[in-house]
């Protein structure tokens, strides 16, 4: 699957209403059969790109496309399929807040 955000920004889903974006203008192109490994402190952004990226978070700025579809202007089930196509895979149990995982 080809994956294409254009000038995406987003909020963790559990974020509050004010807080900063996680995510603010990313752009990022994904070739189908790649393969990407997303690093960086507690509170970079990685779960919220991630979230975005299997259509579990809707971007609050910019386009998501996937194979050049934007998933939210598809119909409700047609989303769904395409969710069902996708895996987001959280990590259980979570670590503790601002900890690193070289430390867990």
């Amino acid at each position: 699957m080809h994956i294409a955000l254009q000038a995406c920004s987003a909020r963790h889903p559990s974020a509050q209403a004010e807080a900063p974006p996680a995510l603010k203008a990313i752009d990022l192109v994904l070739a189908q059969g790649g393969q990407v490994a997303v690093i960086g402190p507690s509170g970079a952004g990685k779960t919220t790109l991630l979230h975005l990226m299997a259509c579990a978070l809707k971007p609050t700025q910019g386009q998501l496309l996937l194979d050049g579809r934007d998933p939210w202007a598809l119909r409700t089930a047609e989303l769904q399929r395409l969710r069902g196509q996708l895996c987001l895979a959280p990590q259980v149990p979570p670590l503790p807040p601002r900890q690193r995982v070289i430390t867990a």
